[in-house]
């Protein structure tokens, strides 16, 4: 085998790799609205966690978006551990897909019509106009390049067969496999990919060079080189989600150790052979090898399923680290591959905003009838948290835009901006009102018995649309953000009734007409927070599709 080719599988490799990645990207770019559900319907069964990372995996054709996608929402505080755990377990049953998948190879001539495929493919996303179809164009693609890919890999590795020194190396590792697994985990460290490194062990195993039992130590130390990937995703992650990582290595590795020495002694080999009989031709040995994969990955969650609060236990103290260490963050970076997640965590950091601006604006009018100067105080330092909150979702949201954005996500993006911005007024408006209550004091003003009871009526109105709205956002409530629209509607018809009062008045003797001024502008700051949380309803409403038409029966 000379330098070019070396250069040739590598070529091949890369177009493996490469089609793996757009088919990834394209279909969780599809079922991103299927994973977002499936995971908003997880429980704390552990068999239900499991199946639901089995079946995230299968949609997204990756562990490791999988994995990080979970350590992303462990980090988010959406996952407990244990959870989490059971939902990773499953991404590795799911990410053996792809090895069955490559053993169609020897099945039926697949890349015969890889060229075809490609093309296909590719017309139909450079011309499409519609969404779904460029997906599924680039699904095609995708496909079309890993089998592309798969065809030089299988051609090149041909030759090598003939090399009694390769042959007696890869024997090497039936009779000390601690060597393949040394080999399977650097590789997969190397690829980043647990797929390549069995796809590239299935072509060997095609060509004859590598026998089955020198293959299974190398699918097990690919088992334990994923691991890293998720290792590396917690940097920077609160402990929880350190946690869930080096839960992941421990069952990978104590999984591998439990299986070496069936491997070792030959009885896992003939294991595989008892479920899967027949002589070890080229189309078999790779259905063996893709068994062999599927069945370690099995075995390890049923295993760890049944104990996973003691690996939970085990992962905690390896952390080395205090729980406390790190808060959650809904903002989590991890999740951003995913965007229909990633928006979903956008509306959840909302949430918390919208709960922050109702609290200034509790503190804004406790200040007003209780003329505290120290509540007043800190309605400033807590707008100024609404101001870095909505700081840190603009900067997370053009972090989401600087991914592929479907159709209904660009929508979703110019809205879920706005409500953020719309809630970071209505701390403008809470100053307003702490400004016009300063004055107040300084000047000493008298409110009447009819204005005062006004403005209250008017804050419980606004308290009761917050509540409203949080609801709304929390459960996309139509419903509720119907009825928050109604409520605005009363706190608009309290302003006009004071404009109207101080017009009546203003001419009376005795009557202060600053004092009035006063209560208008407070009724006015109050009104527009008002308009601002209306806004937001209205988005709720649209389901957060920018521009969408809405008819709203406020009868």
């Amino acid at each position: 085998m000379n330098l070019l080719n070396i250069l040739q599988a590598l070529g091949g490799l890369g177009l493996f790799l490469y089609g793996m990645q757009k088919m990834s990207e394209s279909l969780r770019k599809s079922s991103s609205e299927k994973i977002r559900t499936i995971l908003a319907h997880l429980t704390k069964n552990r068999v239900i966690a499991l199946f639901t990372g089995t079946a995230a995996t299968c949609l997204i054709q990756s562990s490791s978006a999988t994995t990080i996608m979970t350590v992303g929402l462990v980090n988010a505080g959406l996952l407990t551990i244990r959870q989490a755990i059971s939902v990773v377990l499953g991404a590795n049953i799911g990410t053996t897909l792809t090895a069955w998948i490559v053993s169609l190879i020897g099945k039926f001539s697949i890349a015969a019509y890889a060229l075809p495929i490609i093309a296909i493919g590719f017309f139909m996303m450079t011309l499409a106009k519609k969404e779904k179809v460029k997906n599924i164009g680039q699904i095609l693609f995708g496909f079309g390049l890993i089998f592309f890919g798969l065809d030089i890999m299988k051609d090149i590795f041909a030759p090598i067969k003939q090399s009694e020194t390769v042959l007696n190396l890869f024997a090497q590792f039936s009779k000390n496999p601690l060597l393949g697994i040394l080999v399977g985990t650097i590789f997969t460290i190397l690829f980043q990919s647990s797929s390549a490194t069995i796809a590239i062990i299935q072509i060997l195993a095609f060509n004859g060079i590598i026998g089955f039992e020198a293959a299974i130590p190398i699918i097990l130390g690919d088992n334990i080189g994923t691991t890293i990937t998720a290792e590396l995703a917690t940097f920077n992650t609160n402990t929880a989600a350190k946690q869930t990582a080096r839960a992941h290595t421990l069952f990978n590795v104590l999984g591998t150790a439990f299986i070496l020495p069936f491997a070792w002694i030959g009885l896992y080999p003939k294991f595989i052979e008892f479920i899967f009989p027949g002589p070890l031709t080229k189309t078999n040995i790779m259905m063996h090898i893709a068994l062999a994969h599927s069945l370690f990955n099995i075995i390890n969650a049923c295993i760890f399923t049944i104990f996973i609060d003691s690996l939970v236990k085990l992962a905690k103290f390896l952390s080395f680290e205090k729980i406390e260490e790190k808060q959650t963050t809904l903002l989590e970076e991890h999740l951003l591959d995913n965007p229909a997640i990633a928006l979903e965590q956008v509306i959840k950091e909302l949430v918390c905003m919208a709960k922050i601006a109702k609290d200034v604006v509790a503190k804004s009018q406790t200040g007003y009838l209780k003329e505290n100067k120290k509540l007043l105080e800190d309605v400033d330092k807590d707008e100024r948290l609404l101001d870095d909150t909505k700081r840190a979702i603009i900067k997370y949201m053009i972090k989401i835009s600087e991914k592929q954005l479907d159709a209904k996500e660009s929508l979703e993006y110019p809205a879920l901006l706005r409500c953020a911005t719309s809630i970071e007024k209505i701390g403008n408006y809470a100053q307003n009102i702490v400004k016009y209550t300063k004055y107040k004091i300084e000047k000493k003003l008298e409110i009447s018995k009819f204005d005062e009871q006004t403005i209250n009526k008017m804050f419980d109105y606004l308290y009761e649309l917050f509540d409203l709205v949080i609801d709304a956002m929390q459960h996309k409530d139509h419903n509720k953000a119907t009825q928050a629209i109604k409520i605005e509607d009363k706190i608009d018809e309290m302003k006009l009734e004071i404009r109207e009062n101080y017009i009546k008045e203003v001419q009376k003797k005795g009557i202060d007409p600053v004092a009035k001024l006063f209560i208008i502008d407070i009724s006015s700051n109050i009104e527009k927070i008002g308009d601002h949380l209306t806004v937001i309803s209205k988005n709720i409403l649209k389901d957060f599709q920018w521009g969408k038409k809405i008819n709203i029966d406020l009868g």
